[in-house]
């Protein structure tokens, strides 16, 4: 919700900044708690790194409770529960991988190792939420203006694309450092787990620019029926795969999603791109 706040308000530098800070500093406690505490130093960096992250938030938005002053639009109630049941959907289809894991796989070494690898792709995400933190309420100021609304997507799409892939060889690179120098034989092929997840992430790049964009332009409907696509498609892809291949197939089969994800959002936001020609083209008519 404060990032949500911040969008509106238009705090994009320090949206885009504070991100990528908190997530660094997530990334950086739990590998450092885990390694020297085990299970209860995961836990422990875990909500240190959320308070850590919440507190500045909530300083720099200073929002006000109590009731609105101004009028809601009149469709505010209906997209909101539409991105409420969004949300939640997203967040169980982002997790649907691991709940396979924790019902099918026994070796929970492995299981471990994989979860780890997972700290590296949420931090890199970073990357990309903090673009579409401040692409959302860009393309929402180009919903009367067709020609300049592509051009933003495809030059914001190429930007996060190459910038993806520079994160993702990064991340793990990095893996394969700690893997190598600091963690011992039980965490063998935690940075080979990393690249593909780092694969997910690049081929996420590649369309997360367009999801933002659907936001800004009010496509929540579409957008959550998309997130039940895609949270389906993680359980049912995802299930034979983990059967097959235990964590390996988990991590494969999340690289199904993206780009399962990918070809539902471009064609979305194709419709919308139409419909906003549409509307252009109405409003020069009323115009002339």
């Amino acid at each position: 919700m404060l990032l949500v706040y911040l969008q509106a308000v238009q705090r994009f530098r320090f949206l885009a900044y504070s991100q990528i800070a908190i997530r660094s500093l997530s990334l950086c406690l739990t590998i450092l708690g885990t390694w020297l505490f085990g299970l209860p130093g995961l836990l422990l960096a875990t909500l240190v790194a959320v308070l850590s992250g919440v507190v500045p938030l909530l300083m720099a938005a200073r929002p006000t409770f109590g009731h609105p002053t101004l009028p809601l639009p009149r469709d505010f109630s209906a997209l909101a529960k539409y991105s409420l049941v969004g949300m939640l959907i997203s967040t169980v289809g982002q997790y649907a991988d691991l709940m396979l894991l924790d019902w099918v796989v026994e070796d929970r070494g492995l299981i471990g190792v994989y979860s780890l690898a997972t700290i590296f792709f949420f931090a890199a995400s970073a990357l990309a939420g903090a673009v579409q933190s401040v692409a959302t309420p860009h393309f929402t100021g180009l919903m009367r203006d067709r020609i300049a609304f592509q051009l933003s997507l495809r030059r914001w799409t190429f930007g996060l694309t190459v910038a993806g892939a520079v994160t993702a060889l990064g991340a793990t690179t990095l893996a394969y450092l700690v893997e190598d120098l600091f963690l011992g034989p039980d965490y063998n092929g935690l940075s080979l787990m990393v690249a593909i997840l780092m694969l997910r992430f690049w081929v996420w790049c590649t369309y997360a620019v367009g999801g933002a964009a659907m936001v800004g332009i009010g496509a929540i409907k579409q957008g959550t029926i998309i997130a039940a696509i895609t949270t389906a498609v993680a359980f049912l892809v995802g299930y034979p795969f983990v059967l097959w291949a235990g964590v390996w197939g988990a991590a494969t089969a999340q690289i199904v999603v993206a780009l399962v994800t990918a070809s539902l959002v471009y064609r979305v936001i194709a419709s919308e791109i139409a419909k906003l020609s549409i509307v252009a083209t109405a409003d020069k008519g009323t115009r002339s």
